[in-house]
């Protein structure tokens, strides 16, 4: 092994001697090598696979869905870095981060490439690149126009017209047209990868008196058109005005309020809770999923639960749970985009959800909700515009036989 680390460390050498840096920019090279003294290394050439993940967040839903294939997974949030892929990628005299996918995925040789993080531009540039390999998409996360769709909309021409991938698979069919304006390539509703693969817990202990409030924090605000919009704007003030709502509710009511968190990483975990704490007083009850599924099985044995416009909110919905939506965050910010649903034509109000901030409201779409009957909800569900949202596809059979038919 030591061999073959000198073997490397020579190689990089050999490099450093060829390279201009001045033309690289000093900074950038030393926050490189920082980064390399830091990050786990591998030293090993990456294994060839059936399919490469591109992104390896949730790996295990892959592991779980396509154990049938041999699978290798390509980290880009510094998870771990690949020394040999490295070196050989500077050896071709490339020293960028597209140089080192593309010679990651030459090594691996897959013949499918996948990923859950669906607005990274990056992947949607990869079948110009590598035009033999099957490219698949799935959605993580509800869009809203600001951001992915709109940073594609004002791509250059040039850029542009090279997004492609061969299978989109996507929430519902309105999100999936305006992924088709865009991005060349076949669409197939699936709902959510993950939601499909939770298994529904179908308990008689259900928790009446928790009033679930399902956490979207972000430490940051976010930038919409090139614009910043400050986090007071697009999250604590909506977030104040929901919750302080759900506060009194629950005071009128003898209800229980509940933060499900989002944070799992101890330091953002820390700063989740003081920021719900600034909000409410230091009182709150705070429930911290454990798996990657236990946020789904706990909203499945809680009676009620509100949501600003979380993806988890949807998904709940869609297995069969009550959940209040308060989009409200268009009231402080110009988003339209951010109304219920988007981009589906949505009313602004139905039997659970509101883009008003008037509190009666609230109220009352919260009553329907804790005091309706499983008939009159289901009634009310099935007849309204939000079940066409998010499908289920239990299993994930749709990813399972479009992979079967590509390898």
């Amino acid at each position: 092994m030591y061999g073959r680390v000198l073997f490397y460390f020579l190689c990089f050498i050999k490099y450093l001697r060829m390279i201009d840096l001045r033309g690289l920019g000093i900074q950038t090279f030393f926050r490189f090598v920082e980064f390399i003294l830091n990050v786990p290394l591998h030293l090993r050439r990456p294994h060839s696979a059936d399919i490469l993940v591109y992104d390896s967040v949730n790996r295990e839903i892959f592991q779980k869905i396509l154990f049938d294939y041999s699978i290798n997974f390509l980290s880009l949030r510094g998870e771990s870095f690949n020394l040999p892929c490295f070196l050989i990628t500077i050896l071709g005299f490339g020293f960028t981060k597209e140089a080192y996918v593309d010679t990651y995925i030459r090594l691996v040789n897959p013949s499918c490439l996948i990923t859950h993080i669906d607005n990274r531009i990056s992947f949607l540039l990869l079948s110009s690149r590598h035009p033999n390999k099957f490219t698949i998409l799935i959605q993580n996360g509800w869009r809203s126009y600001d951001g992915f769709f709109e940073s594609i909309d004002k791509l250059p021409t040039s850029t542009s017209k090279l997004l492609h991938v061969d299978w989109m698979l996507l929430f519902n069919s309105d999100i999936a047209f305006e992924y088709s304006k865009r991005i060349k390539g076949n669409t197939l509703v699936i709902g959510s990868l993950l939601n499909n693969a939770a298994v529904k817990e179908e308990s008689s202990d259900i928790d009446c008196n928790a009033l679930v409030f399902i956490s979207q924090f972000s430490d940051s605000g976010i930038y919409n058109g090139g614009r910043y919009i400050p986090h007071d704007l697009i999250f604590q003030q909506p977030d104040t005005y929901v919750l302080l709502t759900l506060q009194s509710y629950c005071r009128s009511f003898g209800q229980e309020l509940v933060i499900l968190k989002r944070c799992s990483e101890s330091a953002l975990s820390t700063l989740e809770d003081n920021y719900y704490k600034q909000i409410l007083g230091k009182d709150i009850n705070f429930f911290q999923a454990s798996s990657l599924y236990s946020g789904y099985s706990y909203l499945d044995t809680c009676k009620v639960s509100v949501t600003i416009d979380s993806t988890l909110g949807y998904e709940s919905l869609a297995r069969g749970n009550r959940c209040v939506f308060l989009p409200v965050r268009g009231n402080y910010v110009t988003l339209y985009s951010r109304e219920m649903g988007w981009p589906s034509r949505i009313p602004q109000h139905g039997f659970c959800w509101t883009n008003s901030i008037e509190e009666s409201k609230c109220f009352d779409l919260l009553d329907f909700a804790f005091n309706a009957s499983r008939d009159a909800w289901d009634f009310a569900y099935k007849n309204s515009p939000l079940v066409d949202l998010m499908a289920m596809d239990y299993g994930n059979t749709s990813l399972i036989g479009l992979t079967k038919r590509l390898i």
